[in-house]
């Protein structure tokens, strides 16, 4: 039953998306800013008055879900950031910008699967330290062999795998392509041409070292089904943090 009721609610909310999409088509920018923030609001309720209903939804269909939460929450930051530089509500491409979030959020959704069961493979093999007797010796071998884990894990998913640099910077790809309507796909040359080396060689890895690695390291220290919407969350705050930073 429980599992039944699990998956009528994911399926609900992809209902509500195609919903959602079908009217953005059709709608004012600043109508679909309102849509993505009443969206947003309804996903954070669902969160905090049902979250046993959350969670079983999440571990039922965690691709859809990973979908879902940053369609809205990655739409969402991109709506404060450019109220908080440019003073506007409404964002150009607004139902584009939204699927392109909601794609990064299953790849963001499955790289939170294979990055911990990696750094797991790497410990067992003898290809990463454990610490084990740093954390005996400091009277916590198991918290202290947890948090090993989720900052070995942020690590590499973060600094030694490349993971996020790339992510990054295919995010900032799409807006090129968002707002050249989709022309070059399949050239870097525009893009290349097109963006700040400052940015994508400097300014993006000290978000890496600075921000992503210390919170992917609290991110995998949480259970598997609320990493997503936590590293949804925090897509959120560092847009707000970046735009307030301007």
């Amino acid at each position: 039953m429980n599992e039944q009721r699990s998956s009528s609610a994911a399926w609900t909310v992809f209902i509500v998306l195609c919903v959602l999409v079908l009217i953005g088509l059709m709608v004012p920018a600043i109508v679909w800013t309102v849509l993505i923030v009443l969206g947003s609001l309804g996903l954070l309720g669902w969160i905090v008055f049902a979250t046993a209903s959350f969670s079983a939804a999440t571990k039922a269909h965690g691709p859809l879900m990973a979908f879902a939460k940053f369609f809205l929450l990655g739409t969402l930051g991109t709506i404060i950031s450019t109220v908080l530089v440019k003073g506007n509500w409404a964002i150009a491409h607004g139902v584009e910008q939204s699927l392109v979030w909601g794609v990064f959020g299953v790849w963001i959704g499955a790289s939170f699967v294979y990055a911990p069961a990696g750094v797991n493979a790497l410990l067992a093999k003898n290809w990463w330290p454990s610490l084990s007797w740093l954390w005996s010796f400091l009277g916590c071998p198991n918290g202290g062999a947890r948090w090993w884990m989720a900052f070995s894990t942020s690590a590499w998913i973060n600094v030694l795998g490349g993971y996020a640099y790339t992510m990054m910077v295919t995010h900032k790809y799409t807006d090129h392509l968002i707002l050249n309507h989709w022309h070059g796909i399949f050239g870097l040359t525009d893009f290349a041409g097109s963006v700040d080396p400052n940015v994508v060689i400097a300014f993006l890895w000290k978000t890496i070292w600075l921000f992503w690695l210390w919170a992917h390291a609290i991110t995998f220290r949480l259970p598997e089904e609320w990493r997503v919407i936590f590293g949804a969350l925090l897509s959120v705050a560092l847009g707000i943090l970046l735009a307030w930073m301007r």
